[in-house]
C-alpha cells in the first residue's frame, strides 16, 4: 500500500446539501454528485429515480446508481471491503476517495432526527451517504448525508454537511444485519477515467 496523504478533499463540491424526506437517499446522493460536476438537470432528486417502484417506496438499489449516472457520463462500480482490519478498511476508503469522483457507502442508519444514535435501528435501516474527503489529524471523513437535518449541518468543515470519525463510519458501514449489504461501496468516475 502506497503512502497516502494526511488529508484529501475532492475538488468539486455539491452545489447544496439538500435534506431528504423519509426515503430516496440514493437519489439525493446522485443529485449531489451531479451538481458537483455541473450535470444536475432536475430540481427534485426523486425525479432521477428511473422506475415506478423506486419512486413509490424510495429505495435505491446498487445497480440503480449505474443506470442513472451513466446517462450523465459517469461510470460506477460496486464493491465490498471484507475480511480486512479496521486500519485496512480506512486505508481502502481513502484510496477510493483519491481515485474517484465520488464514493457512495451503504450504511446502517441509526441516526435519529435529533442526532442521537440507535444501534438497534442501524441493523435494519439502510441508507446511502457520499464521502467527499478525509483528514487524519481529526481522524474523520467529510460526508454528505441527506438525512441530517439542516440545523445539524456542520458549516465548519471544508466539504460535506457532516464529519464522522473513522471509527463511527466503520461502525455504520458494517452495521446492517444482512451480510451482503455490509461494507458495500459504489465508486464513481467519469467515463473517460475507466
Amino acid at each position: 500500500m502506497s503512502q497516502l496523504p494526511n488529508s484529501y478533499i475532492l475538488q468539486n463540491e455539491p452545489k447544496e446539501y439538500l435534506v431528504q424526506a423519509p426515503n430516496h437517499c440514493g437519489m439525493f446522493a446522485i443529485k449531489g454528485i451531479l451538481s458537483a460536476y455541473k450535470k444536475d438537470a432536475k430540481k427534485d432528486p426523486r425525479d432521477y429515480q428511473p422506475n415506478r417502484l423506486g419512486r413509490l417506496i424510495g429505495w435505491t438499489f446498487p445497480w440503480t446508481f449505474e443506470q442513472v449516472l451513466s446517462q450523465y457520463g459517469f461510470f460506477s462500480s460496486v464493491g465490498w471491503v471484507v475480511n480486512t482490519s479496521h486500519k485496512e478498511k480506512i486505508a481502502r476508503l481513502k484510496e477510493l476517495i483519491m481515485k474517484h469522483k465520488a464514493v457512495i457507502l451503504l450504511i446502517g442508519n441509526g441516526y435519529q432526527r435529533d442526532g442521537r444514535f440507535n444501534l438497534f435501528r442501524s441493523r435494519f435501516t439502510s441508507h446511502w451517504i457520499t464521502i467527499w474527503g478525509y483528514a487524519d489529524k481529526q481522524e474523520c471523513f467529510y460526508i454528505y448525508d441527506s438525512a441530517v437535518p439542516k440545523n445539524l449541518h456542520d458549516r465548519s468543515i471544508p466539504i460535506g454537511n457532516v464529519q464522522r470519525s473513522y471509527q463511527v463510519v466503520l461502525r455504520d458501514w458494517s452495521a446492517l444485519s444482512i451480510p451482503f449489504m455490509r461494507n458495500l461501496y459504489i465508486a464513481v468516475n467519469d467515463s473517460s477515467s475507466t
